[in-house]
């Protein structure tokens, strides 16, 4: 009897440290999970805003080309029209990889926030 006892004190106790770690757990979860979602939200937006970047940038060029002169086949027949053109793409491509350099590093810091705060929940000092 008295091993039943003992043998039913210690599955209780086990049981109860198990479920407070599986609500640390749970908890931890849930906070890597916002912050990966917070992450994944500054990506699509950062990557929207580089799309809008270089579409801008295409249309401008575009609006640059079809001003001069062109030949029979299309093509702008003056050099320098060409080449202010291309850099109008160059400008906005750079400025669209910035774009999404910075909202990369952002998401990254929200993620690596995510973490260590989920750490400190599942080992607390």
């Amino acid at each position: 009897m008295r091993y039943v006892t003992t043998t039913s004190l210690v599955m209780a106790t086990l049981l109860m440290v198990g479920c407070q770690e599986s609500l640390m757990d749970r908890q931890a979860d849930d906070t890597r999970q916002s912050s990966e979602n917070q992450a994944d939200q500054v990506r699509n937006a950062t990557q929207s805003q580089a799309d809008k970047a270089r579409i801008t940038a295409e249309q401008k060029a575009e609006a640059t080309r079809s001003m001069s002169e062109k030949d029979a086949f299309g093509n702008a027949k003056a050099s320098s029209v060409e080449k202010r053109a291309d850099a109008i793409e160059t400008q906005g491509e750079r400025k669209a990889d910035a774009i999404e350099i910075e909202g990369e590093r952002k998401a990254d810091a929200i993620e690596s926030d995510g973490e260590l705060r989920a750490d400190r929940i599942e080992s607390p000092k």
